[in-house]
C-alpha cells in the first residue's frame, strides 16, 4: 500500500486563522494465491525473508485447521515464525482484544513497517488490522482471508477495520 497525502493551506483575511484542506489517496493491491502455505510458493517467503522472521495472528479455530501447514511453510523457508492466537468469536471484537494485539506486537519487537500476517475471518482481520493501524502510526499487515466454513465470519478485501465497544 502506498499513500499520497496532499494539503492546501489558506490564510484567513485577518491573518489570525488558517484553513487546511487535505486528502490522502490510498493505493493497495490484491493477489489471489491458491494453497498459499504450499512450500513451493515463494510469495510469503519473499516478503518475510528480508525481515528474518514473521509474526502471524489468527484464532484457535483457524490455527487448528491451518496451523501445521503455516508452521511447515515458514520452517521450509527457514524463517522463524511466532504465532499469536487471539480469542475468536464476535464477543471478542473489543478494544481489550485490540490492545492485547498491540501488546503482542510490542513483545515481538515489531518494527513499524514490518508486516503482520493476519489469517482468518472478519474478526481476526478487522481487529488485527485496527491494531496494526494503531501501532506505531500504521504498521503494515497482510491478510489471508479464509472462507466462513473455517472461520466464523467471512472477511472482505476492504480497508474496514473495527472493534465493538461493550
Amino acid at each position: 500500500m502506498s499513500s499520497d497525502m496532499t494539503a492546501k493551506v489558506i490564510h484567513g483575511a485577518d491573518n489570525k486563522s488558517i484553513e487546511v484542506n487535505g486528502f490522502e489517496e490510498l493505493k493497495y493491491g490484491f493477489k489471489f494465491i491458491d494453497n498459499i502455505f504450499d512450500p513451493s510458493h515463494q510469495d510469503l517467503a519473499d516478503i518475510y525473508k528480508k525481515w528474518g522472521r514473521c509474526l502471524a495472528v489468527t484464532d484457535g479455530i483457524v490455527d487448528k485447521a491451518y496451523g501445521k501447514q503455516l508452521r511447515a511453510y515458514f520452517e521450509a523457508h527457514n524463517i522463524p515464525l511466532t504465532v499469536h492466537i487471539m480469542p475468536g468469536g464476535e464477543i471478542n471484537k473489543t478494544m481489550d482484544t485490540m490492545l492485547s494485539l498491540v501488546d503482542a506486537f510490542g513483545d515481538f519487537g515489531l518494527i513499524r513497517k514490518e508486516p503482520v500476517l493476519t489469517i482468518g475471518g472478519g474478526l481476526v482481520t478487522d481487529v488485527c488490522g485496527f491494531a496494526c493501524a494503531s501501532y506505531r502510526r500504521n504498521s503494515n499487515f497482510i491478510r489471508i482471508p479464509l472462507p466462513s466454513s473455517v472461520s466464523s465470519m467471512p472477511p472482505s478485501p476492504s480497508r474496514s477495520l473495527s472493534t465493538t465497544r461493550r
